[in-house]
């Protein structure tokens, strides 16, 4: 019988993680829901002590020691996915079981992707804390979604920050197979770019999904280990050239999109790896509507040292003073926007910060799961509450 939901995580020598995260997923006892691990680490360790200890069906694991990119992981993965819809997490990250409720709903009114909330975090041990599962407020409501208006916001706002809008996603959300396979059919792959869930999230929204709700709820934990927190988050990679990226590591032959500057920081690689979905799918009807000035001034506030570069290369204002002016008004904008947002974060602290949770002595993401149901059941916030004869129509 063909499972519901498959939740999928490609994995790299991170055994720790990805095992504990393996068994809490295996705990949920719905009989529709299946599990694919794809493993690409160095050894098969994994692998071995998941035959050891686990025996069940719906564990779907395949080692590939093969030089792999990131982005190959995740779509070698998608060829072992038989689920109705499908959602893909991290290795060090967390399924709340409540979602098989939610995926019954959606199977139930056809729903082509559901958005969650991620109002649940989890740090795993470091040398940083001992294990800190955190839990924001959240509503139990959920929103029916224009995905092509919001597509349409995201782009004429700078083609970064796609988690600001509410846009379908499998990475920590929840998509039909044949949202991902109309991508599939088109391009022969699920994942492209260089940053795979912004690449997969455009890619599915420019088909203009139908029947998509948001909702306000932990249908997963987003976690963070020492390993999760490298690359373009660390100071030295502000000074990481574009060309030593490990983003390109066993990625093959790739062109950088001429949309985006050639500079390496967190936002140009997620600008890059959306407008190359549009690129790959000939959508320039969509990348016409982009905001370049917002964009170019986004990655300048991620990398300072490189703005002077940025614009005399790809704005080039000495031609036309209208570029300049327009760049510095977005780049005051997007100052002034992000100031107002610490002051409103920080009077939500101040008066709504004691309904946050915050747990510590938390050494797995088993426990965290725990904890958070905990939480759940003794504040009386089960999913069925929201679902419960509320349909979409």
């Amino acid at each position: 019988m063909k499972p519901l939901l498959s939740i999928v995580i490609p994995t790299k020598n991170r055994q720790r993680y990805a095992f504990s995260t393996i068994k809490s997923i295996l705990s949920i006892s719905h009989k529709s829901l299946e599990l694919i691990v794809h493993d690409n680490s160095d050894s098969n360790n994994l692998e071995k002590k998941l035959s050891e200890s686990i025996k069940d069906s719906r564990l779907v694991y395949r080692y590939n020691n093969s030089p792999l990119s990131a982005i190959h992981n995740f779509d070698y993965a998608m060829q072992f996915v038989n689920g109705e819809y499908v959602c893909f997490i991290g290795d060090d990250d967390g399924i709340n079981p409540e979602i098989m409720r939610v995926i019954e709903w959606a199977n139930k009114n056809d729903l082509d992707a559901i958005i969650p909330s991620n109002p649940v975090t989890y740090a795993w041990p470091s040398v940083k804390n001992s294990g800190e599962l955190t839990i924001y407020p959240f509503t139990q409501k959920y929103n029916k979604i224009d995905v092509s208006k919001n597509l349409i916001f995201f782009l004429n706002s700078g083609a970064v920050y796609y988690l600001n809008y509410k846009l379908p996603k499998v990475y920590h959300g929840i998509v039909k197979k044949k949202c991902l396979d109309q991508v599939y059919n088109k391009l022969g792959y699920y994942f492209g770019g260089l940053s795979m869930d912004i690449f997969s999230s455009i890619a599915i929204s420019s088909f203009y999904p139908k029947k998509v709700v948001s909702i306000d709820y932990p249908i997963t934990i987003a976690g963070t280990s020492y390993e999760s927190n490298k690359t373009h988050r660390t100071e030295e990679a502000k000074d990481t050239k574009l060309s030593n990226a490990p983003h390109f590591n066993n990625r093959g032959p790739y062109k950088w999109s001429n949309s985006v500057p050639s500079i390496y920081s967190g936002t140009s690689i997620w600008a890059e790896s959306g407008i190359h979905a549009l690129e790959d799918l000939n959508r320039f009807d969509l990348i016409s509507e982009i905001n370049r000035y917002k964009m170019v001034a986004e990655i300048a506030l991620d990398s300072h040292q490189n703005q002077k570069r940025m614009l005399n290369t790809f704005l080039n204002p000495k031609q036309n003073k209208y570029k300049y002016i327009k760049y510095y008004f977005e780049k005051n904008r997007i100052r002034l926007k992000r100031l107002l947002a610490k002051i409103f974060n920080r009077l939500f602290k101040i008066f709504f910060g004691k309904k946050t949770l915050i747990i510590n002595d938390i050494d797995s993401i088993e426990l965290g799961l725990k904890e958070m149901n905990k939480h759940i059941n003794k504040n009386y916030m089960h999913i069925n509450y929201i679902l419960k004869d509320k349909y979409y129509e």
